[in-house]
This record gives structure tokens, sequence and C-alpha cells, in this order.
């Protein structure tokens, strides 16, 4: 009954996007059920597999076949081929019931923006998938985290975010403001999502890993990208990199599993150039860090530094129309707008200065370790405080979705 009615709601919210999503996702189901028969008894059809499902993925979101983009068809494609490597490896077995593989690539919570759930982590949840107090109370903390993420920090930061980046061309400040203001609003989007996505899997039995442990954290490009997006790092490590060799076959091979790895990833978040050189100016830099190693000769804090201004760069790229809009705004970056102040730079700064120091705090893991100093764990007076906090922050996030109405995801669109 769980199964099915999870099933029921997950099918429900994908049709919500249009009846198309709907036939597509079951499309993709039906054919990598009977792939999974297939490579039960015969992994040497894995190849097969992985090529009609990256097919079916370029068919829709490179080649245009349809006017919109199918819902979630970049996450369940990742998914499906997740199911079809990990049941040719052995490392899980052939799911005989179609209802319960349509749950695992459908699952509402992860279907639209992930996580990215590698099916051997699914696997063991989908028959019997425990839950109890703790976990509802957890999932639903972190669920509300999640929504004031969205709802309170990326929205008080979207409006100055697009209105500066508009304004970049006549303000080397309106620039700045762009960027640091995008690079806070990507992250609290995101990972609200992210939180959002947990918290509910974990209210319905389901453990979900983190998708995010404070990337901006990190003294290096490597640990950003190992604390930024995990479960599509993951992906990709356990999917390309390592069956491609992993760091096991010398320096310039492993430059290149790193090169194809991170080519791949531009290619999967769009087929803009600006995203293929997104990822390939990311590679320049990590193996660049990897043959210097100059994360250990530095002290952290400039690590943190040179490695959030790199990540900051990138998004120039990634959140750019087209490389010729992100060379363009570089030179606003240096210098090259009409002037070093305008009005929408000068009034955005005071008015949103505020958000910006919260939300940078509030990227880091400070917040975190004060609360705990403060409360201690499992007493009446942490569950009090973590339950007036999830209250207060739930209130002002009903309020600010009021006043401000929906805006969408930004990695919806991928």
């Amino acid at each position: 009954m769980r199964t099915a009615l999870l099933l029921l709601a997950s099918l429900f919210i994908c049709s919500w996007g249009s009846t198309e999503s709907l036939v597509f996702l079951l499309v993709s189901i039906l054919i990598n059920w009977v792939f999974g028969f297939m490579l039960s008894s015969r992994p040497n059809t894995l190849s097969l597999a992985i090529v009609w499902n990256v097919a079916f993925l370029v068919l829709f979101k490179f080649m245009g076949v349809t006017e919109s983009l199918p819902v979630g068809i970049s996450y369940y494609t990742l998914s499906a081929i997740s199911y079809c490597i990990d049941v040719a490896r052995k490392d899980a077995g052939f799911m005989k019931n179609p209802a319960k593989l349509a749950l695992y690539i459908a699952f509402f919570p992860k279907l639209i923006m992930g996580p990215v759930v590698l099916y051997k982590d699914f696997e063991q949840q989908i028959d019997w998938p425990s839950v109890n107090a703790d976990m509802v109370a957890d999932g639903m903390f972190k669920f509300v985290i999640g929504l004031g993420k969205k709802l309170i920090i990326a929205g008080s930061l979207a409006e100055m975010t697009s209105y500066c980046w508009a304004d970049a061309c006549y303000a080397t400040a309106s620039a700045w403001l762009a960027i640091i203001g995008f690079s806070l609003q990507l992250y609290y989007d995101f990972s609200g999502y992210s939180d959002m996505a947990i918290g509910l899997s974990k209210m319905l039995g389901f453990e979900v890993q983190e998708n995010f442990m404070y990337p901006y954290e990190a003294s290096t490009l490597t640990s950003f990208w190992s604390r930024w997006h995990i479960a599509l790092s993951r992906w990709f490590k356990d999917y390309v990199y390592f069956p491609m060799g992993g760091n096991r076959r010398g320096e310039s091979r492993t430059m290149f599993n790193l090169f194809v790895v991170w080519l791949a990833t531009g290619i999967w978040h769009g087929n803009g150039m600006n995203y293929v050189f997104w990822g390939l100016f990311l590679y320049l830099f990590l193996s660049f860090e990897k043959k210097k190693k100059w994360g250990e000769k530095i002290p952290r804090v400039l690590g943190i530094i040179i490695t959030d201004f790199i990540v900051m760069m990138g998004w120039v790229l990634f959140n750019s129309k087209s490389t010729v809009d992100a060379i363009e705004f570089y030179g606003y970056l240096i210098g090259e707008s009409e002037a070093l102040v305008s009005g929408i730079s000068s009034i955005y700064w005071y008015s949103t200065f505020p958000w910006i120091l919260i939300a940078a705090v509030g990227c880091t893991s400070f917040p975190k370790t004060c609360a705990k100093q403060i409360f201690p764990e499992d007493s009446m007076i942490t569950t009090i405080a973590k339950c007036v906090f999830m209250l207060a922050v739930l209130g002002v996030s009903s309020y600010y979705l009021v006043i401000n109405g929906y805006t969408p995801f930004i990695y919806q669109s991928f």
C-alpha cells in the first residue's frame, strides 16, 4: 500500500507539469525495467542500456523534440542509468516488481531537482521503509529549514541579483554585487530545495544523503566539489570517473579522466557553449591544483578566499546566456563598465547588505556550532528551542511566499 500510494503521488506530481512529461517518464521506467531484466542475466548488454538512456536525454534536452523540457528528465535519467549499472555490476538485484522500480525513478521528493539517489542505496529501503516519530520530527525540521533558505534568503537576494546583473554594464559595483548575490542565491536556492527533498523523504521513511556540506568553507576546489551537489558528484565518480580508472593509472590518465568528467558535467547542465566552457574552466583549475598541490602550501583562510573567488568566476559562465555575455561580464568586473557606481548599485548595497552578511555567515558551519554550544543535545530545552525556531521560520517563510509569490528554483531549468 505504501509503495502504491507513493507511486501514485509521484506520477500525479509529474503529470501536474504536463501530460507529456508523465508519458515520457512511464516510457523510461518501462524500458529500463526491461533492461534490468536483460542485465540480470546478460551484463554485456549494459552498453545498450546506457546508450539508450543517454540518447533519450539528448533527444529531449538538447535537440528540443518537445516545446518544454519534460519534468525531471535530467534527474530520473541519471537514476535509470544508476539502476542499470548497479544491476549489471551485481551491486543490486533486478527489481522484479515494476511498480517498485517506478517508485525509485519517480519518487516525487527527488523527481524535479534531485538529489540523485543511487539505486544501490535506495533498493533496501523500497520494500520496508522504517518510519518513526524521530524520523518524522527530523524530516519536518529539515524541510522547514530548506523552505526558509529558499523563500527568505534566496528570495531576498533574487531581486538584487537580477537588477544588478542587468546594470553591470553601467557600473562595476553592480557587477560585483550581482556575482556575489548570485553565488549566495544559488547556494540557498539549491541547498534549500535539497533540504526540503531530504526532509520530506525522511518523513516518508527514506534516508537520502546530504547534498551540501558548507561548500564555501572549502579551502581547495577539490574539497568544494566534494561538498557541493554531492549526489551528482558521487554519480559521476561511481559511474564515469572510477570505471575509467580514476587516479590509478598515472597522472596523465587521471587528468584525462577528470577532463571527461567535467566536460560531461558541463554538457549535462545545458547545451550552450558557456556550460561547456564552465566545465573546462573548473577542470583547468582542478588539474592545476592537483599537480601543484597549492592547497597544502597556503594558510586555510587564504585557500578559502582563492577557492571561493575561482568558483564565483565560474558562476559568471554558469549564469550568462552565452559565452560572449560571460566575457563581457568579466570586463565589467575589472572596470569596463560606464561608471564605478550607479544609482541601482547604491540602492541595493544599502538595502541588501544585511541579507548578504546574513547569507555569508549562514552558509558556514558557524551558526550550527554556536547552537550546539548553547543547547545541550537530547534535552527538553533543545527540543523546545527547535520547535520555536521551526515555527518562526515556517511563519516568516509563509509571509514571504504571500508577499513575493512563487519564484522558480534556479536548478529547475536543468
